[in-house]
């Protein structure tokens, strides 16, 4: 139930989409294409502000990356099925974006002292770096 909540918008613009496929109205076209234009500015805004990218990939509130990568292609292969050309590209370009940022939060993650996978230079482990020999 969690995942529906995090993934409710998304999930809403697949379904207007896949609806978009019977009844064509312009104004659901006309709100959908406005939509992608903004996310793929967002997108791109997120890859240039790192502050950005940490309210869009960190924190224990964001969704699994690969449920955004199934949304996304379901939209590139539902906007081809209708034919809408432009649309499968701009679907295309939200999804390489968000690839982008998914690796460079990941890279800016493991960059971040504290957090796992990482040592600052200089600090040694607990104890010194060597195991130390008990005596009896």
């Amino acid at each position: 139930m969690d995942l529906l909540r995090k993934l409710a918008l998304d999930l809403l613009v697949t379904l207007l989409i896949a609806l978009s496929l019977w009844k064509p109205a312009s104004g659901l076209i006309i709100g959908l294409s406005a939509y992608m234009v903004l996310m793929a500015l967002l997108k791109i805004g997120v890859l240039t502000s790192p502050s950005l990218l940490r309210l869009a990939y960190g924190g224990k509130n964001a969704a699994p990356p690969l449920a955004f990568h199934l949304l996304y292609g379901t939209n590139v292969v539902l906007s081809a099925v209708a034919g809408r050309w432009w649309w499968v590209g701009l679907w295309a370009l939200i999804w390489f974006l968000s690839f982008l940022g998914l690796q460079k939060a990941s890279r800016m993650t493991a960059s971040v002292p504290g957090k796992a996978g990482h040592r600052s230079p200089g600090k040694k482990r607990a104890g010194g770096g060597k195991k130390k020999k008990r005596r009896r």
